[in-house]
């Protein structure tokens, strides 16, 4: 077992939540770009994808997909910042699943971009469970 593998239910550091986040804008940024949510889609939670398609997740993001001039670029200013958490990642249980929860922002110009992420741990991975993107 590596480090960031925590079954025992403890919190992932900062460091490996900051990569999970950043992992996760860089995939939605691409899904944004090419118009394909495949890709996230797939590498989201079963419980992700028996919630939703892959088209009513491309649905869900189609105002980022109509202005992906103005939004990629800021996605993609992400990498090179650092994670604003707005409390520390957390574990909450849910139907005995740990779910850890990220949310806070990137300072990203013109506009921050917010997130509220969760992750449910599959198979040694965390895998993503909950997708919530803000550029104003």
């Amino acid at each position: 077992n590596s480090s960031d593998d925590t079954p025992d239910g403890s919190v992932p550091s900062n460091i490996v939540v900051e990569g999970l986040v950043k992992d996760t804008m860089r995939e939605f940024a691409d899904a944004v770009d090419t118009g394909d949510f495949n890709a996230i889609y797939n590498n989201a939670s079963s419980e992700f994808q028996r919630t939703y398609t892959v088209d009513e997740t491309k649905t869900a993001f189609k105002a980022y997909t109509d202005k992906k001039k103005i939004v990629v670029p800021i996605l993609n200013k992400v990498e090179g910042l650092d994670a604003e958490f707005d409390s520390p990642p957390s574990i909450r249980s849910e139907k005995s699943l740990s779910i850890l929860v990220a949310k806070g922002k990137f300072n990203t110009k013109p506009y921050k971009t917010r997130f509220d992420y969760e992750y449910v741990m599959r198979g040694g991975e965390w895998k993503l469970l909950k997708l919530v993107i803000n550029i104003p």
